[in-house]
């Protein structure tokens, strides 16, 4: 991403998906990205109550989406992609894909 940064456009949209245990991966890359891009952070069911990382909130325009169920159950790539997309073209600040 820091190779790309100066060798393209801005990035002014982040959908990002980072496992727990990479700990500093999201501080970096929004670092990275910067206050003028839109980052949407996708956290699982447990991130449901979850308060807004204040790090990346002032680091990027942060926005956050959960991963909630459907009927009890995980959600299927394709549901996954339609909450998402929702969310993106919806402009949502906080936005819960399932129940």
């Amino acid at each position: 991403m820091r190779t790309s940064k100066g060798a393209l456009q801005p990035i002014t949209t982040a959908i990002v998906w980072i496992h727990d245990h990479a700990e500093k991966a999201n501080e970096s890359s929004a670092t990275l990205l910067g206050k003028k891009c839109r980052y949407f952070h996708i956290l699982g069911y447990d991130g449901l109550g979850q308060k807004i990382d204040s790090a990346l909130a002032k680091a990027t325009d942060y926005r956050k989406i959960v991963l909630g169920q459907i009927n009890g159950g995980w959600l299927n790539n394709h549901q996954i992609s339609e909450g998402v997309i929702k969310a993106v073209e919806g402009d949502m600040k906080e936005f819960l894909v399932g129940d």
